[in-house]
């Protein structure tokens, strides 16, 4: 179908691990994306972390995984796209493609062994198995692979991407503006972060 101004209109997919609109950056990617979706599509399923948790995830990104597969094959709906952000699902994308659906991914990627070595070396065991066991990490990338186009937020994520045997990997950096110049910084300023604390966001360094 088309909008009356001629634009195209779609039945999309919109599926993330994520909470749409909350105060952190996944939060804001979400919103914005599916505030993007929905600007040319006439129809959005959406599937969040807390539909899934209702279910009884447990916040596992591989039953994530297998609810958001049981819940698209309830809803017997048909789309145009899918585009997926962040976490894992695997078995959802195969499920997709098997349809001949095109699917998309946004995937704001860190260097898995850089992480896992960053939390050892500040005396913390890193809590994510499926990202540092190399065989559940092996099944957790795979929907990332098996995708059409992988968005990555920086060519540092795309690197990592490529290296992982991701195809077709765009860098479409999270909006921001940037000015064009910076003044140059005084002897003495003050340095403020905003974000995840973790061993891996190198805040120890700064």
């Amino acid at each position: 179908s088309k909008h009356p101004e001629g634009v195209l209109l779609l039945k999309a997919l919109y599926v993330t691990a994520d909470s749409i609109g909350t105060q952190s950056g996944g939060g804001v990617v979400t919103r914005n994306e599916l505030e993007a979706l929905r600007s040319i599509s006439d129809q959005v399923l959406v599937l969040e972390c807390k539909n899934l948790e209702l279910l009884g995830s447990s916040q596992s990104p591989f039953l994530y995984d297998y609810f958001a597969l049981q819940l698209l094959r309830q809803s017997k709906m048909n789309f145009d796209i899918a585009h997926f952000y962040s976490g894992t699902f695997t078995e959802t994308v195969r499920f997709l493609k098997s349809q001949g659906m095109r699917v998309s991914y946004m995937c704001p990627a860190h260097d898995r062994k850089v992480t896992v070595e960053e939390f050892k070396r500040q005396g913390f065991e890193y809590p994510y198995l499926h990202i540092k066991d190399d065989t559940l990490w092996e099944w957790f990338s795979a929907g990332l692979r098996e995708s059409d186009v992988i968005i990555a937020p920086s060519n540092l994520a795309a690197d990592f991407l490529k290296g992982e045997g991701c195809k077709n990997v765009e860098v479409i950096p999270h909006g921001c503006e940037l000015p064009e110049k910076a003044p140059l910084l005084p002897t003495q300023f003050r340095v403020g972060y905003l974000g995840q604390v973790g061993p891996d966001k190198g805040t120890s360094y700064l």
